[in-house]
């Protein structure tokens, strides 16, 4: 057994010197780009370190193998010595695999039932230390704890807490996707390494559904740890300085690279509007409806065109709205006073646009009625004596039950008008309809559902 392993550490030292003779190759060569070759120059002194021993033998072994993994994506190997080092790697991370695969997570398992604080850090490192070089079976199984703690507490576990999330979530994206709803939780935590944490968690996504939740981050100016990681400086694209980061520096460069990624710019302007527009309207009754802006980023001349509904209403007003600058996550709110003019369906788009050539458009569609057929089919339900479902205020109580946010933000709209010159309540109905209307889903909470059936309620006793 000690010769086995005994010419096991000659193979290693060979394939590492092997390694380190091609990085200093690569780096003196006139033809390596200069990624490549920065990419080098920060891998040698990780084999140079390896090589003069003093490791285990599982992280020798990892950082051969990411040394030889990445003289073969590098495709600058010579001829003379490409044989040798695929030949390395392909021996070499059949052997990690190996030892990965006899390693069970049992021992992790043990740490947990144990449930003391030092034993669930020690569980977390271990965790963090796999996780950084690839998903393994069974890690899943571990995220609700990790979510868990950074929900309640400031913990010694959290830095191997961070390194472990972003490195199962890196390896196995749709991980993300099933804990997007806990990690966009942890965007509103009061502590600012949690916020940092979330934000590493949404950059390895690249889903835009994260996009509005990363809006109020983006003006957050708390500095962060962001050593815990331990994401080579080469990898980070966004401004950093000992270890340390503003969380809007890196909420706005995860925005940016989820646009990038998407290839859609359209998407900075579709994610910081939100035009809350009523199902039903009648000709000849004015309602308001509600532009919502909440910038993802930063925008300069950002302007909102509002000319295409001239054909079935009268805007009070300007039809267009000019905003010189605003900044990420800074909400505001125009209330728009429109007359319908011409029964039927309607259906058209709003153009917005910003500097940048970035342009998109928000499409806008309702039923407008003639007033007195609804008049009639108001009376006509009313002489029945009973609550007849074609009644203003129980059309407004299925429209909430239906929990679908655009039909929710506009049944609220309507239902102000009911509360007459009843200012509190008229002012708690619009808050809670402008609340609902910029969310990022397409149901409402249950406490939201519970919160507008209220109001219903407090308008009906009010009208009887």
């Amino acid at each position: 057994m000690a010769k086995k392993v005994d010419e096991e550490n000659v193979e290693i030292t060979e394939a590492l010197e092997a390694c380190l003779k091609e990085m200093n190759r690569i780096t003196k060569s006139k033809k390596a780009p200069a990624v490549e070759k920065n990419s080098m120059k920060y891998m040698i002194p990780m084999v140079e370190s390896t090589l003069k021993g003093g490791l285990d033998r599982e992280s020798t072994m990892k950082n051969l193998v990411v040394a030889l993994k990445a003289l073969v994506s590098s495709g600058l190997l010579t001829d003379k010595s490409k044989d040798s080092i695929l030949e390395y790697n392909d021996l070499f991370s059949r052997r990690l695999k190996e030892m990965k695969e006899n390693q069970s997570l049992g021992q992790v398992d043990t740490l947990f039932r144990k449930g003391e604080p030092g034993d669930v850090e020690g569980a977390f490192q271990i965790l963090a230390n796999r996780a950084s070089n690839g998903y393994e079976d069974g890690m899943e199984r571990y995220i609700p704890a990790a979510l868990d703690l950074l929900s309640k507490e400031d913990s010694k576990a959290t830095p191997h807490v961070a390194r472990f999330l972003y490195g199962v979530m890196t390896f196995k994206k749709d991980l993300f996707q099933f804990y997007r709803e806990y990690v966009k939780e942890l965007l509103k935590s009061r502590n600012p390494q949690v916020r940092g944490i979330a934000v590493m968690c949404c950059s390895t996504s690249g889903t835009p559904s994260v996009l509005k939740d990363l809006a109020a981050v983006n003006r957050d100016m708390e500095q962060v740890d962001i050593s815990m990681f331990q994401i080579p400086d080469h990898k980070i694209r966004f401004p950093n300085h000992d270890g340390k980061a503003l969380l809007c520096d890196m909420a706005e460069d995860t925005i940016h690279e989820i646009v990038n990624r998407s290839r859609d710019k359209s998407l900075y302007l579709k994610n910081s509007v939100t035009v809350n527009f009523p199902d039903d309207v009648r000709i000849g009754e004015e309602f308001l409806f509600t532009i919502s802006v909440i910038p993802i980023v930063d925008f300069q001349n950002l302007s909102i065109n509002m000319t295409s509904l001239s054909s079935h209403f009268i805007i009070r007003g300007d039809t267009m709205i000019n905003i010189q600058a605003i900044t990420a996550g800074e909400p505001l709110v125009q209330n728009i006073r429109a007359l319908p003019t011409e029964s039927g369906p309607f259906r058209d788009e709003i153009v917005m646009t910003t500097g940048g050539n970035i342009r998109a458009t928000l499409e806008l569609s309702c039923n407008i009625e003639e007033l007195q057929n609804v008049e009639k089919e108001t009376s006509t339900g009313s002489s029945s004596g009973k609550s007849s479902p074609e009644h203003p205020l129980e059309i407004i109580r299925m429209k909430i039950e239906s929990g679908q946010v655009k039909k929710v933000a506009s049944a609220l709209e309507e239902l102000a008008r009911y509360a007459g010159d009843d200012r509190e309540l008229k002012d708690r109905i619009s808050a809670l309809s402008l609340m609902i209307s910029v969310k990022g889903t397409e149901k409402i909470s249950n406490s939201e559902m519970e919160n507008s059936l209220s109001l219903l309620e407090a308008v009906k006793s009010r009208n009887h």
